[in-house]
C-alpha cells in the first residue's frame, strides 16, 4: 500500500461516519411534566425546541420514543400529513404501547415508516399519560383532537387549535 492510498483509505474511514450522521434527524423530544387525558391526540406544529416536522427530503422513521413520567399510561405513535388548514391525514399509527413510570420507552418501527417533508409526528393517549412538557412559551404551538376513538390510516381529522405553551413528549429518529 502506498502512502497516498493509505491516506485516502484513512480519509474515507474518518469521513464516512460524519456523512452518515448528517442524514439522520431526530424529531421531537421526550420531556414531560404534564398529565393529559385519555383518548386525545396531539401534533406539535411549531416549537422553540426541536422540530416535530419531517425535514426536507424523503425519510424513513426507524424508531420512536416517549417518557413514561410519573404516571406511565398507554400511547400510540402517529404520523400525520398536512391536508390544509387544521386538517391532517393519518399516515401511520402504531399499536398501543404500555409505558413504564420513570423510563423512556423506545420502540423500533418494523417495518420502518416512509415519510415525506412536512409530515408531523404526534401521538394518541389511549389512557391518561404524561404527554407534554409545560413550557409556557407561546412559540410552542400545537393542535389537538379530543375524539374518543382511534383514527385509521388514510382518514383525515380536523384538529382543534392552535394552542400554545407545551412541547409534546414524543420523539422519532428519521434516516
Amino acid at each position: 500500500m502506498t502512502l497516498a492510498s493509505g491516506i485516502v483509505a484513512l480519509a474515507l474511514i474518518v469521513v464516512a461516519p460524519t456523512a452518515f450522521a448528517a442524514t439522520r434527524a431526530k424529531l421531537g423530544h421526550t420531556g414531560e411534566n404534564y398529565l393529559c387525558s385519555a383518548a386525545d391526540q396531539w401534533i406539535q406544529t411549531a416549537t422553540s425546541g426541536p422540530s416535530y416536522v419531517v425535514p426536507a427530503g424523503d425519510k424513513t422513521l426507524t424508531k420512536w420514543s416517549t417518557n413514561g413520567g410519573t404516571d406511565a399510561g398507554t400511547m400510540q405513535f402517529e404520523v400525520w400529513a398536512p391536508a390544509g388548514s387544521n386538517d391532517y391525514k393519518l399516515v401511520y399509527i402504531s399499536a398501543q404501547t404500555a409505558l413504564l413510570a420513570h423510563e423512556v420507552t423506545k420502540v423500533a418501527l418494523k417495518p420502518a415508516v416512509r415519510v415525506v417533508a412536512g409530515d408531523v409526528i404526534g401521538y394518541r393517549a389511549v389512557t391518561a399519560a404524561d404527554c407534554a412538557l409545560n413550557t409556557g412559551n407561546s412559540a410552542d404551538a400545537y393542535l389537538y383532537d379530543p375524539s374518543s376513538s382511534a383514527p385509521t390510516v388514510g382518514s383525515t381529522v380536523g384538529f382543534e387549535g392552535p394552542a400554545t405553551g407545551f412541547e409534546f413528549n414524543i420523539a422519532a429518529v428519521a434516516r
